[in-house]
């Protein structure tokens, strides 16, 4: 039972995994999302309404929201329950089990982590707004100086990035191979005390 349970929790961290993770707000509008896999690499997808509407986002290429190391050791973490969950099930092996969990409390750990010191697209943005790198080739640079930190400030009080749904559906998947092993070392502990 606790194999399957391991490699269901492994499947749907997995998928949940490719789901909206982040949403990037401005006034409370959605402007770019996030999946998993897009907060590891600094990508985005750019909102249809954020397009059309009256604030034009302009991205280059050569721009990132930054990359969540966090996210692709929970990503490797995720993968590796995922295989070692599958062996489980086809050996028989019930020593695979612990490691499942170890794996999948490893992946929790780095995902919660990662809500604690934030995404890295909102230094990512911050970076851009209030240092904004040089232009290539321009003969003049001005600098705002108070007055464009103000300007910087403001338009940041206005600029949210939110967790989704796709990123505590992937902390619960996570949780319950974790639980399963915390309630196994609860029994050994209770075990050697009686």
């Amino acid at each position: 039972m606790i194999p399957k349970l391991n490699l269901v929790s492994a499947l749907a961290a997995l998928v949940f995994f490719f789901l909206p993770w982040t949403s990037i707000e401005c006034r409370g509008e959605r402007m770019v999302t996030q999946t998993g896999l897009q907060v590891i690499t600094g990508s985005g997808k750019i909102e249809q309404r954020a397009q059309q509407g009256s604030l034009r986002l302009n991205a280059r290429s050569d721009q990132s929201l930054g990359h969540s190391y966090l996210a692709a050791a929970a990503l490797i973490a995720i993968l590796g329950t995922l295989l070692m969950s599958f062996a489980s099930l086809i050996a028989g092996r019930k020593d695979l089990d612990h490691g499942c969990g170890i794996l999948s409390a490893l992946a929790l750990v780095c995902l919660l982590l990662q809500i604690a010191i934030g995404f890295p697209a909102d230094k990512a943005i911050r970076d851009d707004i209030l240092k904004p790198p040089a232009p290539q080739g321009a003969a003049i640079q001005i600098d705002l100086g108070e007055f464009g930190q103000a300007l910087g400030q403001e338009v940041l009080a206005n600029i949210r990035v939110r967790p989704m749904p796709g990123f505590y559906a992937t902390l619960a998947a996570l949780a319950l191979p974790t639980l399963i092993l915390g309630n196994a070392f609860l029994d050994r502990i209770k075990a050697k005390e009686s």
